[in-house]
């Protein structure tokens, strides 16, 4: 979210993700996506909040936690999560998720990177 940092150090501050808080939201919208065989479902209920120490919950936030959910209702056959928006620090491209299915009780746990951003979802 290079855009989002005025001053250009690399970090958030509060002020800085609140002006930016709309276009954070939009490009995490259009760069995460889950699709089945024939449609990408849509994202709902998308919250988004900076990571910043426990310690000091004021400092600026390197990272951003993001949630939401995708209604699967509809959904049709195999699933493919995509991940296309990552930090610019090689050493923080890493991204950890785990997707749950809650009505069946599953989840699959799997780790995304620039060089591997799809993954097709098996749960178990």
């Amino acid at each position: 979210f290079t855009e989002a940092d005025e001053n250009d150090d690399g970090f958030l501050s509060i002020t800085e993700f609140s002006n930016h808080r709309t276009s954070i939201i939009d490009i995490i919208s259009k760069n995460v996506s889950l699709s089945d065989k024939e449609n990408k479902l849509p994202l709902n209920g998308l919250m988004i909040s900076p990571v910043t120490p426990h310690n000091a919950p004021k400092e600026p936030a390197e990272q951003i936690i993001a949630m939401g959910r995708f209604a699967l209702d509809n959904s049709q056959g195999e699933l493919s999560f995509h991940v296309g928006v990552f930090s610019t620090d090689k050493n923080k491209q890493s991204l950890k998720v785990t997707a749950r299915r809650k009505k069946e009780d599953k989840k699959h746990v799997f780790t995304l990177t620039p060089d591997d951003q799809s993954v097709k979802l098996n749960f178990r």
